[in-house]
């Protein structure tokens, strides 16, 4: 949304900002509501000017050596701006240089900034010089060119603090860096707002940019320095987002390929907290995540596998990949938090236990943790695992510990899942089995069937409908 620069003049005055500038500044708007539109432009150039030398000349205070040196020219003719011999000359080159130093010198604006304030300069000449137009069509500027060149004054010169690209770039990412920088992205925009950036020039967002990708992709950190670098760039994305397209087109795809194969979960993480990102790139550098989800075999498996999971387009080549995962590959995915990828492959390891404390430790670190997502169609698996595979149902540890927290944790479906429990009860009642306190084992997981389901379920495939069914009923009755 375009600023309003009559506001934005009356804001800065009240303010107390533009100090330097304040007595043309205010002139200007007088000469804007009176109608008075070419005194108007010239008094914005000179609220322009004098703004900019105020700013030089609290860098060249602030410049190291090397700086200064740098600016010597320039201060040179600080000095003798003053005197009055050759006064009149000294002020048309000031007219003439300031946006080249204010641009190539100090830093202060860029070359398409530099291109806006041209023509305000050309401008002004025009509204002070009759001679600059045809005499039969003296130059009446617009209402509306009069608000474009107020309005280009306030964004690119007069709201801005005096700082250099580098001291600007500076202190910004400091901020970034430092441990107070808030991870939260709305908080983080806002803490932006109080920095340089608040009315940075595009070229100072532009490296920014650049140095946030480049750490992300590139560095290796801990986990909350990168978040703050994501809420940064979070910030920036809802500040300029084609600045941040543009940025993320070039600059991903050149970077990616430096990174090493085994910190490839950086790009991956990236994508994920960067959703703009994965359109932005190039298929080259898409085909390399890809790739990467599909045949890596390093230490960083599951960390690639976590992010990777996070990022919508690579989400089915995980699923692919957890299908051969160990059963300690994926605890380790499960406590990253990427339950609803492992469910299958849980299923699958726990069907498959080739012994009693192989069946506890999966019924314990992996089938639990994912159960409350499970389907009636998922646990009705599971079940089946149970009351087939020995190495499950002869287990003390399953039925009286992970049998019963299942039953707890999936109630959602126990009208659909009868059968299957009763299936279990009936099992643990066998007369013939070994060993023959099973059912002790399994008496709490026992009780709470025959609480939930008082009359067992009418079903003619179950195995009591017909000639077991007075265990059951005795089962039933206690």
């Amino acid at each position: 949304m375009e600023i309003d620069p009559v506001s934005e003049i009356k804001a800065l005055l009240k303010g107390g900002r533009a100090s330097a500038s304040r007595r043309q500044l205010a002139e200007a708007l007088r000469c804007y509501e009176v109608g008075a539109y070419r005194s108007c432009v010239v008094m914005t150039w000179s609220a322009v000017v004098v703004d900019l030398l105020a700013k030089a000349k609290e860098l060249t205070l602030l410049a190291d050596d090397e700086a200064r040196a740098r600016l010597k020219t320039f201060n040179e003719f600080f000095v003798r701006l003053g005197e009055r011999e050759g006064f009149h000359a000294r002020a048309l080159e000031l007219d003439r240089v300031i946006l080249q130093a204010a641009d190539e010198e100090y830093g202060l604006i860029d070359p398409h900034e530099r291109s806006a304030l041209e023509r305000l300069r050309k401008d002004r000449d025009r509204a002070r010089h009759p001679g600059m137009q045809p005499l039969h069509e003296p130059y009446d500027p617009s209402p509306a060119l009069v608000r474009t060149h107020l309005r280009s004054a306030l964004s690119l010169v007069l709201r801005r603090e005096a700082l250099q690209g580098e001291r600007a770039f500076a202190e910004v990412w400091s901020g970034v860096c430092s441990s107070s920088f808030p991870v939260d992205r709305a908080k983080a925009a806002l803490h932006l707002d109080e920095s340089p950036m608040r009315n940075a020039r595009r070229t100072l967002a532009r490296r920014l940019l650049i140095r946030l990708i480049e750490s992300l992709l590139l560095e290796s950190e801990g986990a909350s320095a990168r978040a703050r670098k994501f809420a940064a760039l979070a910030a920036m994305l809802q500040r300029d987002p084609e600045l941040v397209a543009a940025t993320l087109r070039l600059h991903v795809s050149r970077v990616y390929s430096e990174i090493p194969v085994d910190a490839r979960w950086r790009l991956l993480d990236f994508f994920a907290e960067v959703r703009a990102a994965w359109k932005a790139v190039d298929e080259p550098a898409r085909a390399v995540c890809r790739q990467h989800v599909r045949e890596y075999q390093g230490a960083q498996l599951i960390v690639a596998l976590h992010h990777a999971n996070r990022v919508p387009e690579l989400a089915p080549h995980v699923s692919a990949r957890v299908e051969a995962l160990s059963a300690r590959q994926l605890l380790a995915l499960i406590r990253f938090g990427d339950l609803h990828v492992c469910k299958r492959r849980v299923i699958e390891l726990y069907r498959a236990a080739a012994s009693i404390l192989g069946a506890e430790w999966i019924g314990q670190r992996l089938l639990l943790p994912v159960a409350e997502l499970l389907d009636s169609g998922q646990l009705r698996r599971v079940l089946l695992a149970a009351s087939e595979n020995r190495n499950i149902y002869t287990s003390w540890v399953t039925l009286h510990e992970v049998l019963p927290e299942l039953f707890e944790r999936t109630r959602q479906h126990v009208q659909e899942t009868a059968v299957d429990w009763w299936r279990l009860v009936h099992l643990l009642h066998q007369p013939d089995l070994e060993p023959p306190e099973l059912a002790d084992y399994g008496a709490l997981l026992i009780e709470r069937i025959v609480q939930e389901f008082p009359e067992r379920p009418d079903d003619p495939d179950a195995p009591w409908f017909a000639s077991e069914r007075p265990l059951i009923d005795d089962i039933a009755t206690g």
